[in-house]
């Protein structure tokens, strides 16, 4: 099996720092499209993501210091991507918290390729980082881990990489602990650059016998630069060790790399499902033979299963083989999600769950993904803020839609693009909700991000969008529709504007 692990935190940035002035969603496109691109010829996809405060901090307080913050919208657009890239059928891997806070994707990556290794799978890595050289073997290894760059697309295996730092990967780490990583924001050792490093290590194979063993009249030899010799011996050690503990990739990691083995499943964000990677074909399972007593059990056996318990728990395993081709087997879907209560209490009977999987149908989404928005509201069917917003990033004159949080103001901001307009930002803040009515739902209180963030979606979709959206309600609309009172007045005048 051939893996593709995206060092999403290294792609994305680029994109970021690439795309800035440009439209709002470039970075995000971007990113998904280099995804997209990488893997083809590979069976799995695993997105490497950074968790929290990297252990390195405890080691260094210079680690990556020199890094601005991107900020917030920096921020929500990459968790945009990930759950994009999810919904594609990429696998997530977190990274995990250890001692000293948590490990980066770096690690999540070098423990995958451990694993990989281990079972015989060979691994393909998109990042720019240096750090992730460590990981790569020879063109020749039996299975084989090498490096993408994402700008370019080159491949690097170990030939490569002896040919362009003059050390191996198995020297990459001594090699960063001492001519540093600028990008990384640390230098143990001042004016000593990567082909000095390269040619001690190439001498002296490690750290000790460099830092601890050699005079600065040996290290000469190989530096020809003796203020620079004199200067590694009384600087000392304990610098550039500091330093391997922080170009040391963990390899050790506890994931669920089974995720990765599972058979991906990908739906997109419109609720669509979407082919397996190229190669992989899809087990589809067997009708029984055994006669159907009643039609509840004949609907099972259309779809795989020979009762409504064995159904259940196939659906467990995968919610999409439970897919119904006909009328018939939808009712099965909705009699026997109803009586498990699979989807919570907001349908009130079978009936209204078999609507909404037919008109989830009419919508291009499957019946799972029907069933997860839709919601009842007086006997109507109501469909997420979201699921309009998936509405018209499948439409064909859709050039993007996406929504920014500012937690500052407590705004949510809407943009998007219809194809032939110009761009357009939609803000909708707190204050305003509040002035409109709309703290009805207690989940405004709960939750007012969310809250903001769904009103934000379904006006951007209602006003770049009406004739997709024409006819679709949220709940929240349905709610006020229900009251009697006008639909967010002042919003529908600016429509109409």
């Amino acid at each position: 099996m051939r893996i593709l692990a995206v060092d999403i935190s290294n792609v994305f940035r680029r994109n970021w720092e690439a795309s800035q002035g440009k439209e709002f969603s470039a970075a995000h496109d971007r990113t998904v499209q280099a995804v997209a691109r990488f893997r083809e010829g590979h069976d799995r996809v695993a997105i490497c993501c950074d968790g929290g405060k990297s252990f390195r901090k405890a080691i260094s307080p210079e680690y990556k210091a020199n890094r601005s913050d991107p900020g917030e919208g920096y921020r929500e657009q990459l968790r945009r991507t990930i759950e994009r890239l999810q919904a594609d059928g990429c696998t997530i891997l977190r990274s995990p918290e250890v001692e000293g806070g948590f490990a980066e994707a770096d690690d999540v990556i070098g423990s995958l390729c451990k694993w990989a290794q281990e079972m015989g799978h060979s691994v393909s890595i998109v990042s720019a980082d240096k750090d992730i050289l460590q990981c790569v073997t020879s063109k020749d290894a039996t299975p084989t881990v090498c490096r993408i760059t994402p700008d370019k697309g080159d491949v690097h295996f170990a030939e490569q990489v002896k040919e362009a730092l003059g050390v191996g990967p198995e020297q990459i780490a001594n090699w960063l602990a001492l001519c540093g990583d600028s990008s990384d924001g640390y230098k143990p050792y001042p004016k000593l650059g990567p082909t000095g490093a390269a040619a001690l290590l190439n001498k002296y194979g490690s750290l000790p016998p460099i830092v601890l063993h050699a005079t600065a009249e040996q290290l000469n030899e190989v530096l020809s630069n003796m203020p620079l010799s004199q200067r590694i011996k009384e600087i000392g050690p304990d610098p550039c060790f500091a330093a391997l503990k922080l170009a040391t990739l963990r390899c050790d990691l506890p994931l669920n790399f089974g995720a990765i083995e599972a058979e991906p499943k990908a739906v997109s964000l419109t609720g669509k499902q979407t082919a397996p990677p190229p190669g992989k074909a899809v087990d589809v399972p067997q009708k029984t033979a055994a006669p159907a007593t009643n039609p509840t059990q004949e609907m099972a056996q259309d779809l795989g299963a020979t009762s409504p318990s064995a159904a259940l728990a196939l659906r467990a395993l995968d919610p999409f083989a439970l897919e119904p081709k006909s009328c018939k087997a939808a009712w099965w879907l909705a009699e026997v999600s109803f009586n498990s209560r699979s989807f919570g209490t907001k349908f009130p009977n079978v009936e209204s769950m078999y609507m909404a999987i037919l008109e989830g149908r009419a919508l291009g989404m499957s019946a799972v993904v029907s069933l997860k928005n839709a919601y009842i509201v007086k006997g109507n069917i109501g469909w997420s803020a979201r699921c309009l917003r998936g509405q018209c990033l499948k439409h064909p004159s859709c050039e993007y839609f996406d929504v920014l949080w500012n937690p500052e103001e407590k705004s949510a901001t809407a943009v998007f693009r219809r194809k032939g307009r110009p761009g357009q930002r939609h803000k909708v803040t707190l204050t305003e909700a509040r002035e409109r009515e709309f703290f009805s739902n207690p989940k405004w209180k709960s939750d007012p991000q969310s809250m903001l963030i769904a009103c934000a979606e379904r006006e951007g979709a209602r006003l770049g969008w009406p004739d997709v959206v024409a006819g679709l309600w949220t709940p929240e609309e349905l709610a006020q529709l229900a009251a009697g009172q006008i639909i967010d007045a002042e919003f529908m005048a600016q429509e109409a504007a």
